[in-house]
């Protein structure tokens, strides 16, 4: 499917019929047996049968490569050891499976019209578990304030107690950028809480909302103060988050918090962003009844559930595609009778070939094997690190029960 196209792992808000993708991640999945994991959290370049017809080579920029080979047989083995590495989804809450009801984005509505779609349901005999509120809960141009917009909403937790009476969840539309017009906006910048260019100043663009800045989640003080913000809206009752864009993360003359390479943290700001509302969800809610509705990930993504496929234009073919792209990321098919070389001088190999949680295992020399889990019930695959920050190979697990690393 993908012969003879090169495919960039670049997270981008390119809709859903352009090459882009909001979802990247670089895992190669081949015909004979075995998966490639590139562990790279910024851009990856796959040639598939582009460069040579008879291989499929990715690189990265840079002088070392890593990647894990990751034994199967069978491509539903290789993602199980993959999950393994990068972390698995917990169960999602029942109600999440019901029918979600949208504003989208309506750009004129009050609790009038909100209850005007609910009672049409209704009269259809359409059940309905999820009502959720798109950007214009907010005042337009403030994007993001979390500020109901008082023109329209104005007793919103009157009107989020209304629709628990009438057995309905509440989710709400945020995003990571903060407009020169929210409120928010002065506050981030003085505590440092937004990303800064490197020579010290405001990092800001028009692109999307005048003058708009980034939270800078690198920053333990700005993932406090933007929690703190999404918990005044879980104390009005709202349930869940749609957690959109995070895709338009600048590379150049970018300071991070924590020192980070901009060119890594492109793809991974996302990770950051969802982590961020998926951990103050399980907190607040619990596990079995968190979930975050996230446009853009990369590797390990899937720890945050769910994730919906992107902006789609009005026709057939492009509302298809999200419910595809749902499912999957953007990663190269595999190549029947190719093999896999990778672009770079110094790279470094791993190979996976345990069945659980890998253990013990050291570069070239010998394959992952799996032990049986030992002492508290607890213990999870899915670590409170992200998949960079962490040896793929590690011996310890997190355990949600006790809140600590356990061995395996």
């Amino acid at each position: 499917m993908k012969n003879g196209q090169s495919v960039d792992i670049w997270n981008e808000d390119g809709g859903t019929t352009s090459e882009q993708a909001y979802k990247n991640v670089p895992l190669y999945l081949t015909s004979r047996g075995y998966g490639v994991f590139v562990e790279d959290t910024g851009g990856v370049s796959f040639e598939v049968a582009s460069e040579m017809t008879t291989r499929v080579q990715f690189s990265v920029e840079g002088q070392s490569l890593t990647y894990l080979v990751i034994d199967g047989p069978t491509p539903k083995d290789v993602l199980r050891r993959y999950t393994a590495l990068t972390g698995r989804p917990p169960l999602v809450p029942e109600w999440s499976y019901g029918l979600w009801l949208s504003t989208s984005f309506t750009t004129d509505y009050d609790e009038a019209t909100v209850m005007s779609f609910i009672d049409g349901m209704e009269e259809r005999g359409i059940p309905l578990s999820v009502f959720h509120f798109d950007c214009f809960w907010m005042r337009g141009f403030t994007w993001t304030d979390f500020v109901w917009d008082p023109a329209t909403f104005p007793d919103p937790e009157g009107l989020i107690r209304r629709l628990h009476d009438r057995g309905l969840k509440v989710c709400v539309w945020i995003n990571p950028y903060i407009a020169q017009k929210s409120v928010l906006f002065d506050e981030g910048l003085e505590h440092g809480y937004l990303v800064r260019t490197t020579d010290g100043n405001l990092w800001q663009t028009d692109l999307w909302q005048a003058g708009m800045a980034l939270v800078d989640f690198t920053n333990p003080a700005a993932v406090a103060w933007y929690r703190s913000k999404l918990e005044g809206l879980m104390d009005i009752g709202v349930d869940c988050f749609k957690t959109d864009f995070g895709e338009r993360i600048p590379v150049r003359d970018i300071a991070w918090h924590d020192g980070s390479d901009p060119e890594k943290m492109h793809n991974y700001y996302t990770h950051l962003f969802n982590r961020t509302v998926f951990d103050l969800l399980v907190e607040r809610r619990g596990e079995g009844d968190a979930i975050v509705f996230a446009r853009s990930a990369t590797a390990g993504g899937q720890q945050f559930p769910a994730h919906w496929g992107g902006d789609n234009d009005s026709s057939l073919p492009s509302m298809g595609r999200p419910c595809a792209a749902a499912c999957r990321s953007r990663c190269p098919a595999s190549v029947t009778g190719a093999t896999t070389s990778a672009a770079s001088k110094g790279h470094r190999i791993r190979r996976c070939s345990s069945a659980g949680s890998p253990s013990a295992c050291s570069p070239r020399t010998r394959a992952c094997t799996a032990r049986a889990p030992t002492g508290c019930r607890g213990l999870s695959t899915r670590s409170p690190s992200p998949w960079r920050d962490a040896s793929p190979c590690s011996s310890s697990n997190w355990c949600r029960t006790c809140s600590r690393w356990r061995s395996r």
